[in-house]
């Protein structure tokens, strides 16, 4: 069984885990995942069996092939088989557990698709792009690849183009009314949400567009960004998207971040990134966000990868109209999880991992209680508090 410790009554923290709950503040944070193996900006990335890849990109000595994959739930990197060529600003999608990379900054000819298997460790040519393209973005999509092309020769092309794998073909799905480069698509189920992006500049463009149904105009940025990726997380109770730093309109990194509420329409501030950074790389894996890479100026690039973590709140008003909510608020700390604990009545809690055994449990006195648990090792927990239940994705 896993350790544990109970502590004193921790009034000031639940004051600000409750503070959160209300609404009056963002409660998640950026923390560090350490030095990157090799500092780099403009890097392609994407998400393949819970690992990310981080392709390409320039250097401090020009344009790298190297490709470093990093595993969350160990917090290490390994070094994979390089591109066939040095690029950077190409863009890379998984489709059916292979990773397809073009476009991009390089030598030869950028317009060759490839795509990478984890199982032999290759790159393989499976074709080219109708054209070259710099700054673009893919989104998997019903066995196909969606392509937003971004800039081709100081012009931004205005079309979705749509690659078949298994026929090597490209098609016109239809045009982009606001098109521009450098801004990274994010899909969430049917629906792509494309933000920001260089258009002759720095934009507040944000848009929606539904294969099949077309494009929607969304609430605008709160000021040009470009050169940055969405995330998404849940928090509150709901998806939100995170736009993380990224190039203002006349080119200067910021650390300002952005969440999109989508049942509400609107953009807030989040809490800033620990560095200004432009040109990283975005991930999203198990509702958190990942900045991995990128630069602050011309000559500074960033040395270390950066994950927003969510905090989680879990609120239910007990029978008999009280007004006294029972709280869960969950803040993981590397290896441990801090819970801050407040209910008008006794309850259990218990916490258990995904084969059923059972790692804690504790009758929690009424009032507030501030607890420490340590759990073995990374991954999924489930755990429940009186009659709520739910699943923690604890990585460090």
């Amino acid at each position: 069984m896993s350790r544990i410790s109970l502590g004193f009554k921790a009034k000031q923290a639940l004051a600000f885990a409750l503070i959160f709950w209300a609404g009056a503040l963002w409660a998640g944070w950026w923390q560090s995942i350490g030095p990157l193996p090799l500092p780099r900006y403009g890097a392609a990335g994407a998400v393949l069996d819970g690992k990310l890849y981080l392709i390409g990109g320039r250097t401090h000595s020009g344009l790298t092939d190297r490709v470093d994959r990093y595993d969350p739930l160990t917090g290490t990197w390994s070094t994979v088989a390089p591109l066939p060529q040095p690029r950077a600003f190409g863009f890379a999608a998984t489709l059916n557990g292979r990773i397809y990379f073009s476009g991009g900054q390089g030598m030869g000819n950028t317009r060759v698709l490839y795509a990478y298997d984890p199982g032999s460790d290759t790159w393989t040519s499976v074709g080219e792009m109708p054209f070259s393209c710099i700054g673009a973005t893919a989104i998997p999509w019903e066995n196909r690849l969606l392509l937003f092309p971004g800039e081709r020769m100081g012009n931004y092309p205005g079309m979705v183009l749509s690659f078949d794998p298994n026929t090597g073909l490209w098609d016109t799905l239809g045009n982009i009314p606001r098109p521009r480069s450098h801004a990274q698509a994010l899909a969430l189920g049917d629906s792509i949400f494309w933000a920001g992006g260089l258009y002759y500049g720095a934009t507040v463009f944000f848009d929606l567009f539904v294969p099949g149904s077309g494009w929607q105009t969304l609430p605008s940025l709160p000021e040009p960004i470009a050169r940055t990726g969405l995330g998404w997380i849940q928090e509150g109770g709901e998806i939100r998207l995170l736009l993380p730093g990224g190039a203002r309109h006349q080119g200067e990194a910021t650390d300002d971040v952005y969440i999109y509420r989508i049942s509400q329409g609107v953009w807030e501030e989040g809490p800033s990134l620990p560095e200004h950074v432009r040109d990283g790389t975005v991930f999203s894996w198990g509702g958190r966000v990942y900045v991995l890479g990128g630069r602050r100026g011309q000559h500074h690039l960033l040395s270390e990868g950066y994950v927003y973590i969510p905090e989680v709140a879990v609120e239910e008003e007990p029978a008999g109209g009280s007004e006294v909510w029972m709280v869960l608020w969950a803040r993981q700390d590397r290896g441990r999880v801090i819970l801050f604990l407040q209910g008008p009545r006794p309850a259990h809690l218990k916490i258990v991992d995904p084969a059923g055994r059972m790692l804690f449990s504790a009758r929690i006195p009424r009032g507030r209680t501030n607890l420490v648990w340590i759990p073995p090792r990374p991954g999924v927990y489930f755990w429940s508090f009186g009659d709520r239940r739910g699943k923690w994705l604890l990585l460090w």
